[in-house]
């Protein structure tokens, strides 16, 4: 996966030991839950420059309905198993007794208390652990922050944009998520817009280490004109009418209400959107109240390796949210040769602004990005489709962005926060 054999390790040239706290990791019973996270710790691990063990513990709400949930698992379905290896990393799923969101400020504290012995536990017995990897600021930094207390190691924290949002909540969530992450051994975000959100909780940018995602150049690519028919027929898109694919769950966050309404305005144009959450249901009631069923349909979580399949069946990649993969989606579609309609303030028009400045002249149209409607959405995938890109031009766009640097950002912030840490015993 990477282009060089650079590793970046500790003094006494042994991998770094990292512990993952996450939210969200997949697993055989939901293995579309984290992708984006696995990818890059994964990514991370073939370095051989860190050897990653994850703890992303299962949520049971603290009802006694939630509590028979969490020992089935979330909404009913078979829990996580206790433990499992996915691509040659451990990850363990113990219960997270999670309060409901009326008692917000106390989750990172109850995060905290359901897996600190579990964490104590594979700190004596499968470590010790050189840094706490954080993912998300609330609750998982702020708990990150008492587990590293205990234990005496350093934690870096990630932001991810429902973790701020939360952190956000209120006065009690504020105050515990700017404690840990002035505590923080060091800082790092997806994006620059999602660096500049940090600012609400009195994060200096400087301090906060941009790492964006990359992108698998050998899963994610072209397809050949047979490929292309074989892929278009098994999502039921004929091959001579566009096809639009937006990928990310059905949550506020990705904005496919928007999409929905955008394309709806488009005739015979056709829109797969991959995804679950809890806005399928009032999703489903807007196509069917634009009368287009026929056109557009939610195929609920598809197994990853079936996205870049469908990526590369399409036409135009929708990203209408502000999400925090939107980096790596817009990746992802553009290394399948999809070009992308976006909204402006989020990860995915930082991304293509960027790399469109690197490929085109001065004389040249910038990339369209919209305003967060739907009438300017549609505008802007009208122009793509009149004015598409050669597939070939657009993958070159995402060709310099597979995982290499990323992951040597990653490992760099890591063996930094360790020998800061180190520097002061």
């Amino acid at each position: 996966m990477r282009d060089d054999a650079t590793t970046i390790e500790r003094r006494d040239n042994k991998p770094l030991n990292i512990l993952t706290l996450s939210t969200i990791w997949p697993s055989s019973t939901q293995p579309n839950l984290g992708v984006g996270v696995e990818n890059r710790m994964r990514a991370v691990q073939e370095t051989g420059g860190a050897a990653i063990r994850v703890v992303a513990p299962a949520p049971a709400p603290m009802t006694p309905r939630g509590l028979w949930n969490g020992i089935r698992g979330r909404g009913g379905a078979p829990r996580p198993p206790h433990m499992e290896k996915r691509a040659q990393i451990v990850a363990h799923h113990p219960i997270w007794l999670r309060p409901p969101d009326m008692f917000l400020s106390a989750q990172a504290k109850a995060y905290y208390w359901s897996v600190r012995g579990f964490v104590a536990n594979l700190h004596r017995t499968r470590g010790p652990f050189d840094l706490i990897d954080a993912h998300g600021v609330y609750p998982v930094g702020v708990a990150a922050r008492w587990i590293a207390s205990d234990l005496g190691l350093p934690f870096a924290v990630t932001a991810r944009a429902s973790d701020i949002a939360a952190a956000n909540a209120s006065d009690a969530t504020r105050a515990q998520s700017r404690q840990a992450l002035q505590e923080a051994a060091a800082l790092a975000a997806p994006s620059l817009a999602m660096r500049d959100r940090l600012a609400a909780l009195d994060v200096p940018p400087e301090q906060v280490r941009v790492l964006r995602d990359g992108v698998n150049l050998d899963l994610f690519r072209l397809a050949d004109q047979a490929e292309r028919a074989k892929y278009r027929a098994a999502f039921a898109a004929p091959l001579d009418q566009p096809l639009l694919v937006s990928v990310g769950d059905l949550t506020p966050a990705y904005g496919h209400h928007l999409a929905i309404e955008a394309v709806a305005k488009l005739p015979n144009a056709h829109f797969r959107i991959v995804g679950a959450g809890e806005l399928g249901p009032s999703l489903q009631r807007l196509i069917d109240q634009l009368g287009v069923s026929e056109r557009i349909n939610l195929l609920g979580d598809l197994p990853h390796r079936l996205t870049p399949e469908l990526l590369a069946a399409a036409d135009i990649g929708v990203i209408a949210g502000v999400a925090d993969d939107g980096v790596q989606r817009t990746l992802e579609c553009l290394a399948c040769g999809a070009p992308v309609a976006t909204i402006a303030g989020g990860g995915a028009a930082e991304i293509l602004r960027e790399l469109d400045a690197e490929r085109r002249s001065n004389a040249a149209a910038p990339w369209p990005v919209a305003d967060p409607t739907a009438a300017s959405l549609h505008s802007v995938i009208q122009e793509l489709l009149s004015n598409r890109p050669q597939p070939d031009a657009v993958r070159a766009m995402a060709i310099d962005h597979g995982w290499t640097r990323p992951v040597d950002g990653v490992l760099a912030l890591f063996q930094a926060a360790v020998a800061q840490r180190i520097a002061a015993e």
